[in-house]
This record gives C-alpha cells, structure tokens and sequence, in this order.
C-alpha cells in the first residue's frame, strides 16, 4: 500500500470500503472506528489535507454519514480504518444500541454527556474519555479523544503521529491546523 492514498466518495453500498460496509441505515450492527480529519466549523474546503498526512501509510476514504437520528445531519470527513480490539468492539455495540432511536444530537443537551463518558470508561477501559470531542457526541457518531492511552485501549493497530511519522509517546495524536482536526469515530447505524 502507497503512503498517503485517497479514496473515493463514500455515498452509497457499491461504493463503501469493505470496512464502512456493515453500517446499514435503521439497522444495528458492528459500529466501524476510524481515525477521521474532520473539518472545523468554518471549514470550506473538503480537499483532503494531504500537508497533514504526508506521513501516513493509510488509505484515506471521503465519508459523508448520517448522525442524530431522524434530525438526519450529514457529516462530511475523510477517515480510515482502525480494527478494534476484542473488548472495544463488544463495547462499540453496546454504546451503538444505548443511543439508537434517541435522536442524540438533534438539540444541544450537555446531560447525556456524563452518561456517555461512564460508558467509555466502563466498556472500553478507564483511560478512554471524550472531553474534547464531546461537542461531536451524536446518534450514530460516538467520539473519543485522540490520546495515546485512548487509543491503546481500544486498537491494537500501531498509530503514527501523522504529522511526524513517530508513534506518539503520551498525549494526543499531533495533528491540526487551521481548517481540520484529527478524530477518533465510532461510526454506527442512524435510525432514521
């Protein structure tokens, strides 16, 4: 695989990687965890920031997602796959079935916030935290902070500090600029 590849579209079956694929619309199933460039608010430009990820060895896909319910908010960011460990996955279904058919994120309401954040230390260790993600915490999106101890309890993939090219010692992963921000997703079904 070439460093730095960029994918196409992802807007419907025919064209989703085989990773995206077990996200079905109204269906629960497997949620799908990715490293995500997400542009910040005022961002308009959707060009992949390759400037950013010169470093990576990863297929990058251009994915458009239905979040929060029948609000039906489409989100837009170029993401690539990370496989989860064995206790992530069984905690990824567990958190996609809590907020399935709520609508999470349709209105700002910082109380299901707690909630959420016990879950990720509960299900998928106690280093996983979402406090500066949380503004992302939706229906069928379920952020996690980008830290090194995050990511080690939830991957078993060795993640590279895009930026550097160095596996990250401690911290988060040492990627923004001006128009996108590295996430980590757990992408699930929508209900509506």
């Amino acid at each position: 695989m070439g460093r730095g590849r960029f994918r196409i579209l992802i807007r419907d079956a025919d064209e989703r990687p085989e990773w995206f694929a077990p996200i079905r619309e109204g269906k629960l199933g497997l949620p799908v965890l990715v490293l995500a460039f997400y542009p910040n608010p005022r961002c308009l430009d959707y060009a992949f920031p390759a400037a950013l990820a010169e470093g990576s060895d990863r297929e990058w896909y251009y994915v458009e997602h239905q979040t929060a319910g029948v609000n039906c908010k489409q989100r837009a960011f170029w993401a690539t796959s990370i496989v989860p460990t064995i206790r992530a996955a069984a905690g990824m279904k567990c958190i996609e079935a809590r907020w399935f058919g709520t609508n999470l994120g349709m209105y700002p309401d910082p109380r299901p916030i707690s909630e959420y954040q016990a879950s990720l230390k509960t299900l998928l260790g106690d280093p996983v935290t979402c406090v500066t993600s949380c503004n992302l915490l939706e229906e069928g999106m379920y952020p996690i902070d980008p830290s090194s101890a995050s990511l080690r309890s939830v991957t078993d993939d060795e993640l590279t500090d895009i930026a550097s090219g160095r596996t990250p010692r401690g911290g988060d992963l040492n990627v923004a600029d001006r128009n996108w921000t590295l996430r980590v997703l757990m992408l699930g079904a929508n209900s509506d």
